[in-house]
């Protein structure tokens, strides 16, 4: 479903300045009407949890903790 970003967020709980900023950088598909920025709600979320489920790796190895050292690993 399409909507436009304010009521993305809205719906969500999203904060408007990063959808935006996604946006901006690519990290998000979206058309611009005017000065409206339009997305499809159902591939943002997808993209949004995909991304969250990316940052936040559990290395199963030491009790289902965050493991700091293979994330920055995984930076380099």
């Amino acid at each position: 479903m399409i909507h436009n970003v304010k009521a993305f967020c809205r719906e969500t709980g999203y904060p408007l300045s990063m959808i935006r900023r996604m946006c901006r950088t690519g990290e998000l598909p979206y058309l611009r009407n005017g000065r409206v920025m339009l997305v499809d709600a159902d591939v943002c979320k997808r993209i949004l949890a995909q991304r969250a489920s990316e940052h936040h790796k559990l290395d199963t190895g030491n009790g289902g903790k965050l493991s700091w050292k293979a994330e920055l690993e995984t930076l380099k």
